[in-house]
Parts: structure tokens; C-alpha cells; sequence
């Protein structure tokens, strides 16, 4: 059965995105997972501009418009992970009935294991629309009181919602003395951490690239995290045979 997961954040800048495309590319390349990514932030979308997609032939506006199919509109980055991006126009916003997400989505879901929404940051009317579309919520985060504290706030309107909360990433950490402990954080917002991510410039070089982070730097300590995650997620260990092989085919066949 299909997990719809909408990924969410109290505010932006704090690597949403990016977290959204390398968990879904660990779970399609580590776990075989089928996964598909779809922007929901249509008024400042980046999905599809981070992987190399600037100009798709069809987008998700389209398609809330009844101008094209949702086959159209998919992308397939590598084998089990696709995305439907927006328009990067905000012309295109013109007509657009986000009400429809849910429909659309259902359209898709025996394709799927994971179907991950990009929320935009805050809790608008994009947000709602969003979580509306989902079943499971993940938070993200960075470890500072502001941060959390927006989180709380998305918090009271998921459970208005009765979405259920799956965790909180926290990201960009650099152990300094001015962030919150872990402790803390899991307490405020009585959410399990999934996962910790330093704060990392690899993450630059893979958005310059277009790529993400568990391609480029496949034995890189920030594969490790990433799959830890998605571990936590699936409920689902990898062997470290499966976890060699892969990484020896990866440095054969990199990309895709």
C-alpha cells in the first residue's frame, strides 16, 4: 500500500527539498523502492529546478487544469524514482485547482510505494492543500528555538487535520553550543528524530550538479545518514552485502 507522505516545514531555508530528492533517491536505490516526488510549493517551486528540469513538457499545472494526462507529466529521474514538477512560471498559476491534488494522486498510487509531497514552508493555503492530499507527515527542521517553534505551529494544524506525524529531520547541524540538544527538540514537540544531518557544503555541489547527494558521493557519510533514515523509515535494515553491491555498481554506472 502506497504512503503518502507530505514533507513539511515551519519555514524555508532549511533544505526541505533537499532532503525530500535524497531520501526518495535512497529509498528508490538502496531499498528498491518506487518512489515518486511531487512539488506542492506552487507559488516558489524548486524540485524540478534542483534535478536539471527547467522547462518540462508537461507539469502538475497542467494537469490541475485539465489541459494533459498525469503520464505526460511525470519525469523519471533513475529506475524507481520519478517527479512531477510545476511550472516555474507564475503565470501558470492561472486556472490551477489544487483542490484536485488528491484526485490526481489517486490516479497514481497502485504505481507507488512512497509518494512524497514537497510542501511549500509556513501553513498557507498551500500547505493545507498539501496536507489534505496526504496521509503520513514528515517535519523538517534546523536546531535552533525559531525553527522548532514554526514546527509547533504546522503541528497544531496537522492534528487539526488528523494527519498522521511520522518524525522530525533536523538538518544543517554543526554542533555549536547555540543549538538545541536533541533532547530538548524531541520534548517541545514530542516528535521522534528521525534522523541528523550535519551541515555539509557536498549538498552545494550536488544542487550545482543536478544530482543528488547519494549519487554523488556514494560512500560519503552523508549516503550513510540518508540511508539510516530511510532505514527508520521503511522499518527495514540493509545488508551490508546488499549496501557494497550497490555502491559497486554506482561507481561503474554512477548516475542514472
Amino acid at each position: 500500500m502506497v504512503r503518502i507522505i507530505s514533507v513539511v516545514s515551519g519555514k524555508g531555508g532549511v533544505g526541505k527539498t533537499t532532503i525530500t530528492i535524497n531520501l526518495a533517491a535512497t529509498l528508490a536505490k538502496y531499498f528498491r523502492k518506487r518512489v515518486l516526488i511531487v512539488d506542492t510549493n506552487f507559488t516558489t517551486s524548486h524540485l524540478g529546478l534542483s534535478l536539471g528540469i527547467f522547462y518540462p513538457k508537461s507539469n502538475l499545472n497542467k494537469i490541475l487544469r485539465n489541459e494533459d494526462i498525469i503520464e505526460n507529466a511525470i519525469h523519471n529521474y533513475f529506475v524507481g524514482m520519478d517527479l512531477l514538477p510545476l511550472s516555474l512560471s507564475i503565470r501558470d498559476l492561472e486556472g490551477v485547482d489544487i483542490s484536485k491534488l488528491p484526485h490526481v494522486l489517486n490516479s497514481v498510487r497502485e504505481k507507488y510505494d512512497y509518494i512524497f509531497l514537497d510542501s511549500a514552508p509556513g501553513i498557507g493555503k498551500e500547505v493545507i492543500y498539501s496536507l489534505n492530499a496526504c496521509n503520513e507527515v514528515l517535519y523538517i527542521a534546523t536546531p535552533f528555538l525559531a525553527s522548532i517553534t514554526d514546527i509547533i505551529r504546522v503541528q497544531e494544524v496537522v492534528k487539526e487535520l488528523n494527519k498522521n506525524e511520522i518524525g522530525l529531520i533536523i538538518n544543517m547541524i554543526r554542533n555549536k553550543s547555540y543549538e538545541m540538544k536533541l533532547k530538548e527538540i524531541e520534548t517541545l514537540t514530542n516528535l521522534k528524530i528521525l534522523g541528523t544531518i550535519p551541515y555539509d557544503e557536498k549538498f552545494l555541489y550536488s544542487q550545482h550538479h543536478k544530482l543528488s547527494v547519494v549519487d554523488l558521493y556514494p560512500d560519503s557519510k552523508l549516503t550513510k545518514i540518508f540511508i539510516e533514515i530511510a532505514s527508520n523509515l521503511t522499518n527495514e535494515k540493509l545488508s551490508r552485502e546488499k549496501h557494497f553491491l550497490i555502491r559497486f555498481i554506482m561507481r561503474i554506472w554512477p548516475f542514472k
